[in-house]
């Protein structure tokens, strides 16, 4: 019996992180990219959001996603992680400009929203990432 309950357990504990993993690098990935700093400010921490804020960019996420991948594989199994982006504007790529819709739209914007990722990053990366969860703890 406490076979079986470790292997669950490791079952377990590789899904989270994998999911995980998915769910940070969408949400990198989707960022809107100008000059790549919104991109490379996500970062990822367990136990409490970390506030950072990098005066680095990354435009194709990749330094950003190293690092994420890092921070994952070397925390604690059980807790929370958190991901985290500290630049002022990350809350109007996710969620668009006020008020809604803004006076004048820029030629990075339609309506306030990002024209990379009109519906954000966040929001969306999670609803797709509930599925994968469900059918990786069910395989």
């Amino acid at each position: 019996m406490d076979k079986l309950a470790a292997k669950v357990n490791q079952r377990v504990e590789e899904v989270v992180a994998g999911v995980t993993l998915e769910l940070f690098s969408r949400v990198v990935m989707r960022t809107p990219v100008d000059t790549g700093r919104a991109r490379a400010n996500w970062v990822a921490s367990h136990g409490a959001y970390a506030v950072r804020e990098f005066t680095l960019t990354d435009s194709s996420g990749s330094s950003t996603l190293s690092r994420i991948q890092q921070v994952i594989e070397a925390s604690p199994k059980y807790g929370t992680m958190y991901l985290a982006n500290s630049l002022p504007y990350a809350a109007v790529l996710e969620y668009g400009l006020y008020p809604n819709p803004p006076k004048v739209d820029g030629g990075k914007t339609v309506g306030g929203y990002s024209r990379q990722a009109p519906n954000g990053m966040v929001r969306v990366s999670i609803e797709e990432v509930q599925g994968i969860l469900r059918e990786r703890l069910a395989a």
